[in-house]
């Protein structure tokens, strides 16, 4: 198979990977909106006592430890690969992107590997430390800033090209520039708490069409 099918097969994976986290039996039985993302977003001991309730506590826990194991052995590999087969597909590129990008890539796989054994270690001597916390804010900093810059990267590239992936590029590059932008300090309030949450999501779904029309359909790519 060509590289962008490759990618396309990643893409999936990741998909349904990103999706499996809402089916762990248990992540819902303290209520807690986006469980994941929200034990990810906690800013203090008191904010974790807060969320893991007493009553739900033994199966949300179970339910987290899950989710993050997850995480670890299978959605940073898979996001991983997909981000990575997509640039080694984008061809030609300018000296040093590749490095570079990858570099970036891998910085943050490890910040999100960091995270999420942080966040592990939190359950494990509930409700954990305030120094493990600023751990886990650090780690989500820097995950978030490297993935993004390299989603951003991955759109401008996919912009210059003269084909039909020219939308689906700038769709990503503006979810990449948005986190990029939101993740400095907390002025822009809740929108850019939403646009946080959910700008790499968009970007990397346009990105799995990307590598649709590239892989299978490669005529209309023009």
């Amino acid at each position: 198979m060509t590289i962008w099918r490759w990618a396309g097969v990643a893409a999936l994976l990741t998909i349904a990977v990103a999706l499996a986290f809402a089916v762990i039996p248990g992540i819902d039985a303290c209520g807690v909106s986006g469980s994941w993302v929200a034990f990810q977003k906690v800013a203090s001991v008191a904010a974790v006592n807060a969320m893991i309730r007493p009553d739900c506590a033994d199966a949300f826990v179970a339910a987290l430890r899950v989710s993050m194991w997850l995480d670890s052995l299978a959605f940073v590999p898979v996001y991983g690969a997909f981000l990575a087969l997509v640039l080694c597909a984008l061809k030609p590129l300018p000296r040093l992107v590749l490095p570079a990008g990858i570099a970036t890539l891998g910085i943050g796989m490890v910040a999100d590997q960091i995270e999420g054994f942080r966040l592990l270690a939190m359950l494990t001597s509930m409700p954990g430390t305030e120094t493990m916390i600023n751990d886990v804010n650090a780690a989500t900093f820097a995950k978030k800033m490297c993935l993004s810059l390299v989603t951003l990267m991955i759109g401008l590239l996919l912009i210059r090209s003269h084909s039909a992936v020219r939308l689906l590029g700038a769709v990503t590059t503006l979810g990449g520039l948005a986190v990029v932008l939101t993740s400095f300090g907390s002025h822009f309030g809740e929108v850019g708490e939403q646009i946080s949450q959910y700008g790499l999501l968009i970007a990397w779904l346009a990105l799995a069409f990307v590598t649709g029309i590239k892989g299978f359909w490669p005529a209309r790519a023009g």
